[in-house]
């Protein structure tokens, strides 16, 4: 399976956000907003659920956090 997302990184103050636009031919396009931090090893991405529209956490439901993109 294939899955295609837009996606924009925008500075809000000091915060850098990681945008993914999921288009949905049967509802609303899932918009999914990263909060971008910089690590020793690289970068993590952390959900910002308060950005988030209710689409996309509806398609995240029931996902783990195992490889760094999701917390609950």
């Amino acid at each position: 399976m294939t899955e295609n997302f837009k996606y924009s990184i925008k500075k809000q103050g000091n915060v850098e956000y990681l945008k993914l636009t999921h288009h949905e031919d049967l509802g609303s396009d899932g918009k999914y907003y990263f909060k971008i931090k910089k690590t020793d090893s690289g970068y993590s991405l952390i959900l910002d659920k308060g950005k988030t529209n209710q689409p996309a956490k509806n398609a995240m439901y029931g996902m783990t956090d195992k490889n760094n993109l999701v917390s609950k």
